[in-house]
């Protein structure tokens, strides 16, 4: 039963994230900075997707007991919310460096919705 509900908790969360998630007030953020990289190369567009994945791995839980296969599920979803909320800001700031033009803001807001 608690599978179940844990189950039904998640998929409302993933349906109910809005595609350019700012942080709710009960949910948690972090900026990722990416001033240092230069996201005109692959080296460096690889790099901003690693900050945006570590950070996101810092915001919903680090290490998880593969043994709790609820947790697991919860934190990975969380994750991919996360990660998600961030990808239209990381493909921004790539147009941007391929295209020659430096944004104002030299980072990205990885958020999680409510509840994680």
């Amino acid at each position: 039963m608690a599978i179940r509900f844990a189950s039904l908790a998640l998929a409302a969360a993933l349906v109910s994230a809005p595609a350019f998630a700012a942080p709710a007030a009960d949910g948690m953020s972090r900026s990722v900075h990416f001033a240092d990289l230069d996201l005109s190369t692959d080296a460096g567009a690889a790099a901003l997707h690693n900050r945006v994945r570590y950070a996101a791995r810092m915001v919903c839980g680090g290490d998880v007991d593969q043994r709790d296969l609820t947790r697991v599920n919860v934190v990975e979803a969380c994750r991919k919310v996360a990660m998600a909320s961030a990808e239209p800001q990381v493909q921004l700031a790539l147009a941007g460096a391929r295209d020659g033009r430096q944004l104002a803001a030299n980072d990205v807001k990885i958020a999680t919705p409510p509840g994680f």
